[in-house]
């Protein structure tokens, strides 16, 4: 008991005298605020039958009437609540404009749910006639509710239809522009007159970070990376703690491989609170870009601060030995250990099979190479530079069967590929089948004239072989 009385003292006083007698006496604004309290709760059925209840006490009050209908498309009756709206409308003589342009608004977003396009057409056609004899608050108020109807049923061309009319009647009304700039950045469909509206809304507030930031991120996406750079600039000059902006333009810059900015960027956002281990990670890869390698495993090894089984820090610290040409071999028997260790964590990663297969190549750990590429290729078959390792890796140990055979599959894959046909020229003069030999040497001298230099680092004495094959390129 003293639990319940607990509870009811912190209700409001109409909820509980409610509660206690809900034939007792309440006028129309506490049975609506009786009905909003069963909604809170998510019991819509009590607040029908709360309003209900009103409505036999006060049955021409509008705001009853209106919630009564409401809460019917909250129970998911559209057809009922369709029907009490145009009930509305055919009182419409004691109802004001403002309320008639609220029942109107109602039965449209009924529409929009059941994907009435015949009605919505119209609808959305005859929009302004219904606005217009209201107040501007209430006009911009109902493109924005209208709008967002259409926004999150994902319909986004009809919520810039919408709001492109409430623009065109508020043309400096920031809360509208701001709508349409984010319908169009959702769309994705028309990037280029996403940027238009968005520097008409610069030009009425031009210190709107976010504004910036979605006018950088719509060239982005138009792929015109210098004027995303330059809109993200500006919104981190207007907010220094504007993290997703620093995100953003360091993308951009990688995009231009600008790979020294854009770990400038991804620093920035460290400075965030509690940063995640994708944020380390970034910054770690553009280290690895522009061959700091020791800055790398720094902010990878943060990285694992925070998860030690990240596997992409884990790789990112093995790629970082792979990548360091200096003391090669023992480089890349570093980085097999944290390969490994990343492919426990994410086994299916097919790059990770690869790069380990280079590190073993490097090594001339023949058997584990040939083994991390044949993984490579039992997740994508369609890997042509794996087919292409495994042939060289096969030749190394005089297989020259599996090598052809593997090299082939290459070709089949990318049939112009430079590297694909000096290897199977280099295999075919291991077999003597000169003539074979001799037609994958001139096809590769053809796509690259240094072909003839690879070919002879293997077979240095196959000079005269070389140069006749050369008379005929």
């Amino acid at each position: 008991m003293k639990k319940n009385e607990e509870e009811n003292n912190k209700l409001p006083d109409e909820v509980v005298r409610y509660k206690d007698n809900p034939d007792g006496f309440f006028d129309a604004e506490e049975y609506f605020n009786v009905a909003d309290y069963y909604e809170g709760e998510i019991d819509v059925d009590s607040a029908i039958a709360v309003i209900r209840r009103g409505l036999s006490a006060y049955p021409n009050d509008i705001a009853l009437r209106y919630e009564f209908a409401r809460l019917h498309i909250v129970a998911g009756d559209l057809i009922e609540a369709e029907r009490l709206f145009n009930v509305m409308l055919e009182d419409s003589g004691t109802v004001d404009s403002e309320d008639i342009l609220g029942i109107k608004l109602m039965l449209a977003k009924i529409h929009i749910e059941r994907c009435d396009f015949i009605s919505i057409d119209k609808e959305v056609k005859q929009v302004n006639s219904w606005i217009k004899g209201v107040s501007d608050d209430a006009a911009i108020d109902s493109f924005l509710d209208f709008a967002t109807s259409f926004y999150q049923c994902f319909m986004y061309s009809y919520a810039i239809d919408i709001l492109k009319k409430g623009h065109k009647r508020f043309p400096d009304n920031i809360h509208i522009l701001e709508s349409l700039i984010e319908c169009y950045v959702k769309d994705k469909s028309d990037y280029k007159s996403g940027i238009k509206y968005c520097e008409k809304a610069l030009d009425v507030a031009p210190y709107n970070e976010k504004l910036w930031f979605k006018l950088g991120w719509l060239h982005r996406y138009s792929d015109n990376y210098k004027e995303a750079i330059n809109a993200f600039d500006y919104a981190t000059s207007i907010n220094a703690k504007a993290y997703d902006a620093w995100h953003a333009m360091g993308d951009c810059y990688v995009k231009l491989e600008n790979y020294e900015r854009a770990c400038e960027c991804y620093l920035k956002v460290l400075s965030k609170k509690n940063p995640g281990i994708k944020d380390y990670n970034l910054v770690a890869d553009m280290y690895n870009y522009t061959d700091k390698f020791s800055k790398a495993r720094e902010y990878y090894n943060k990285s694992l601060d925070i998860d030690e089984d990240n596997a992409e820090a884990l790789f990112g610290i093995g790629m970082s030995y792979f990548l360091d040409s200096e003391d090669k071999e023992t480089n890349a028997s570093r980085a097999v250990y944290w390969i490994k260790r990343a492919l426990n964590e994410d086994s299916d990663n097919e790059f990770y099979w690869l790069v380990l297969g280079e590190c073993y190549f490097i090594t001339d750990n023949w058997g584990h190479a040939i083994f991390a590429y044949h993984r490579a290729l039992d997740i994508n078959p369609s890997q042509s530079s794996a087919f292409v390792k495994l042939g060289q890796a096969y030749c190394a140990i005089g297989d020259y069967d599996e090598a052809i055979f593997h090299l082939n599959k290459a070709k089949l894959l990318d049939p112009d590929s430079r590297t694909v046909a000096i290897s199977l020229a280099i295999t075919y003069y291991f077999l003597k089948e000169y003539t074979n030999a001799k037609y994958y040497l001139m096809h590769a001298i053809r796509q690259d004239s240094s072909a003839d230099s690879v070919f002879l680092s293997i077979h240095p004495h196959a000079k005269k072989f070389v140069e006749n094959v050369k008379k005929l390129v």
